[in-house]
């Protein structure tokens, strides 16, 4: 048998262990002292999980593939943005087997989801839910799967670039104020529904900025300015949402116009001194 560490081979020598539960479980203690992270274990090509039986003796070759324990995180969402790309891919393919491989292993990825992708939970689970039920109708399978490689791959990317997604949180934010204009004419005139999505677009973005930006911040490890600018922004946006619930649009669009706006408008500033955001062209 051959095991293979990042692509190379390698002697790593079987004390007892005669099964693939003991040799994950060696490989995971191994990585484990020298500051690494088991990101994908594969028996033959095939993700295992770590608690399968199966023997040593049946298997050819073991891929193994580790990082420095501090980009666990990153590397671990780029594996599942990696299989629902596969997975949106596959489901196009007229192979019914494949289809079938690609149903069994959701069901052993779907476990590690979470909490890696706490953050993101409330976008992923609509689409989760379609995929956890009947396959028979394979329409909303493949709509669930396409949402759930934007959003993954999307996380992945922040992960791996949080200046370059906040500056793109910032640019959006920027399009979401200019557009807020019009908020007031919309509840007047009767076009509630293009109200509220200016609304969520809105807090889409809030919520985009908040995480990329505590990325950012963790490894700059100066959020002073945030830090306050987020803090004087919660009662503002819990009165919006409280007026939201209520109904009270006049008072909503009162609160966007001359309370949320002139605030989210001074965001932007929380970052000058940690880097230079360009938002005509995103170059940082």
């Amino acid at each position: 048998m051959t095991i293979r560490i990042n692509q190379a081979d390698v002697d790593f020598v079987l004390e007892k262990e005669t099964t693939v539960k003991e040799l994950a479980a060696s490989l995971y203690s191994w990585a484990a002292s020298q500051d690494l992270a088991v990101v994908s274990l594969l028996a033959d090509g095939r993700a295992i999980d770590g608690v399968e039986p199966m023997a040593l003796s049946e298997i050819t070759t073991i891929e193994v593939e580790v990082v420095p324990s501090r980009d666990q995180a990153k590397a671990q969402v780029e594996v599942v943005a990696d299989f629902f790309s596969l997975m949106e891919r596959g489901l196009t393919s007229p192979n019914e087997e494949l289809k079938a491989q690609l149903h069994q292993e959701f069901i052993k990825i779907r476990g590690a989801l979470f909490p890696l992708l706490d953050p993101i939970a409330s976008r992923l689970t609509p689409s989760l839910t379609v995929l956890d039920g009947s396959w028979d109708d394979l329409q909303p399978i493949e709509q669930a799967v396409r949402t759930l490689a934007i959003e993954t791959e999307s996380s992945f990317w922040e992960l791996q670039n949080p200046l370059a997604a906040v500056s793109d949180s910032l640019q959006r934010l920027d399009d979401c104020l200019g557009s807020l204009a019009d908020l007031g004419k919309f509840f007047q005139t009767g076009q509630d529904r293009d109200g509220f999505e200016l609304i969520l677009k809105l807090f889409t973005v809030l919520e985009d900025l908040s995480r990329r930006a505590s990325l950012v911040f963790r490894i700059q490890n100066s959020e002073d300015h945030w830090e306050q600018f987020h803090g004087d922004l919660q009662p503002v946006l819990q009165e919006t949402e409280n007026a939201l619930a209520a109904g009270d649009y006049i008072l909503l669009t009162d609160l966007i116009e001359y309370e949320l706006t002139p605030r989210l408008r001074s965001a932007r500033s929380c970052f000058s001194e940690l880097v230079v955001l360009d938002p005509a062209s995103d170059v940082l």
